[in-house]
């Protein structure tokens, strides 16, 4: 099976990426940027050596030394210039027949008016390495992810996150099977899309865990029109395949959205988009597209981290969250 895709194919990294501003200040991240080093931040590294007990917390901290996993911002002085937003808490770059995983902690770091003095708070830096640290394990050994009750549980998160949206919007779960339709479109959504698994009927089953009370068959009904609809209404040069990109999963929910619940017909992709960053705060935007992302917002809620709307995604992640945070972490130890 392939590995993950990368971030940068993604619907929502071009539309950040406009004029190509993002790649230029990741260049200048990696080129311009200060790695930090362990005497950089010893307040946080004692503090984590001492208090913390996560499973990952001594294989972060030796990748962070050893440089496999690093914690780059700007110098004081060129933020101006430069700027990645929180959406990006991380990135993979090459490194020979390595891959290096760097925490970008820009934006939460202040500068002392004491030379070389970093202030960043613990919680938000440890958890910015170990999710670093997790997305280069992911893309080292997807199956961490495409296994069993992680792929299962995280299946229903990511699902139940998406459509938290519509359903306040919407009052979807006033007909729990609408709901549920719903539900099941956007399980599969994560594990064709995000997961890039291939369209089965173990696939479906997958997805169909999240449906009480909708039948098997009704599902088929649903896989069938959602298929259909975006046939019958694609433009000229459209993708032919709805699950390519949120942009054209939202799209066709949209245009089949009478057969599961009026007032879907309404959604658009610009306005889903922006009350979503509302509901979950800007550094979630990527967990509608790229599972590495969408793991780091799982596992900032776990660890209260405050990277983005923690309450929502508490809400939302449950003690669902907790065993799909301990699971990973115990499957990406030592990679």
């Amino acid at each position: 099976m392939d590995g993950l895709k990368s971030v940068r194919s993604t619907y929502l990294y071009s539309q950040i990426n406009k004029n190509e501003v993002l790649d230029k200040n990741i260049r200048a991240l990696l080129t311009k940027g200060v790695a930090l080093k362990a005497e950089d931040v010893t307040t946080q590294i004692n503090t984590i050596t001492s208090f913390y007990k996560g499973v990952l917390k001594t294989n972060v901290l030796e990748a962070f030394e050893k440089g496999i996993v690093e914690a780059r911002c700007f110098p004081k002085g060129i933020t101006a210039e430069y700027k990645i937003p929180n959406t990006f808490p991380f990135i993979l770059v090459p490194a020979g027949n390595d891959i290096k995983a760097v925490a970008i902690v820009d934006n939460y770091v202040s500068h002392d008016k004491a030379i070389d003095k970093i202030n960043i708070d613990t919680q938000k830096f440890y958890t910015l390495l170990e999710t670093a640290y997790v997305a280069r394990a992911l893309q080292k050994d997807p199956s961490i992810l495409r296994m069993g009750q992680v792929l299962s549980s995280s299946a229903g998160i990511w699902a139940h996150m998406f459509t938290r949206l519509l359903n306040k919007k919407l009052a979807l779960n006033i007909d729990k099977k609408a709901f549920e339709k719903v539900l099941y479109l956007a399980a599969k959504f994560y594990l064709l899309n995000l997961l890039g698994l291939k369209a089965t009927e173990v696939t479906n089953n997958y997805a169909a865990k999240l449906c009480k009370n909708v039948e098997r068959i009704t599902l088929q009904r649903i896989d069938q029109e959602f298929l259909a609809h975006w046939v019958s209404e694609k433009r000229e040069n459209d993708s032919k395949n709805p699950y390519d990109n949120i942009a054209t999963f939202i799209q066709c929910l949209s245009t089949m959205g009478v057969l599961i619940s009026t007032g879907l017909h309404d959604i658009t992709v610009r306005d889903y988009l922006k009350d979503f960053i509302g509901m979950y705060g800007n550094a979630a935007l990527l967990a509608l597209e790229h599972p590495s992302y969408f793991i780091f917002n799982i596992f900032s809620a776990v660890n209260g981290a405050f990277l983005n709307n923690q309450y929502a995604f508490k809400d939302i992640i449950a003690r669902t969250g907790m065993d799909v945070y301990g699971q990973i972490c115990l499957r990406a130890k030592g990679r």
